[in-house]
């Protein structure tokens, strides 16, 4: 049983950037979200690496 079984029929997802990113219209007008999807487009969908320069998790404390 799916978790929400309406899901797909209120929120009409449409495909955006070649189809890396799913979102429905609202969401396209936020400018805090085009932002984003543009500085993930410019570094080509590419991870950030963390502060200390590799992958993986990293905590408050550590030293940058």
């Amino acid at each position: 049983m799916p978790y929400n079984k309406y899901m797909n029929k209120t929120n009409e997802l449409k495909s955006y950037y070649g189809g890396r990113v799913l979102a429905n219209q609202s969401a396209m007008k936020d400018p805090a979200v085009l932002a984003a999807l543009e500085a993930m487009q410019q570094r080509n969908w590419e991870d950030l690496k963390t502060p200390s320069g590799h992958y993986g998790y990293w905590n408050i404390s550590d030293r940058h």
